[in-house]
């Protein structure tokens, strides 16, 4: 089963409005894992934002035996790269509202701490798709 998740990222702007962010996200699965008798393989995959900020992807639901993995990139600099949960129950989610975990543990995130720290897999993940001399956010 998959969810189409409906993604929306702006920028803020100095006087209290904000502008459609221009960027991809990359999704990976966080490990190979099975869905029925195939073997799925960590492979990552780029959606692009539209001028509005926007994207919808439709990715397969996890099972609490692996995660999706995403990287933020807006222009040139990868934001943040997150673990989430898609747990089965809806043809359609929100990015904001997914269950972000731990890439380890899968243990559940809080709301008010948000995965910021970059671990050298991550940076050794997202190398490959950025060019030498991008900078890497916290």
């Amino acid at each position: 089963m998959a969810t189409t998740i409906n993604i929306s990222i702006r920028l803020p702007k100095s006087d209290g409005t904000t502008d459609p962010a221009a960027g991809t996200l990359i999704f990976q699965p966080e490990r190979h894992h099975f869905a029925g008798t195939d073997l799925i393989l960590p492979k990552p995959f780029k959606i692009d934002l539209d001028k509005q900020g926007k994207a919808t992807v439709k990715l397969e639901n996890t099972d609490g035996r692996w995660v999706w993995k995403v990287a933020e990139m807006i222009g040139d600099t990868v934001q943040r790269i997150r673990y989430f949960e898609l747990p089965t129950g809806s043809d359609t989610a929100n990015y904001s509202d997914l269950s972000y975990v731990d890439g380890g543990s899968f243990a559940p995130l809080g709301q008010t701490s948000p995965l910021t720290e970059l671990t050298d897999e991550d940076i050794d993940w997202i190398s490959q798709f950025v060019a030498a001399g991008t900078h890497l956010a916290n």
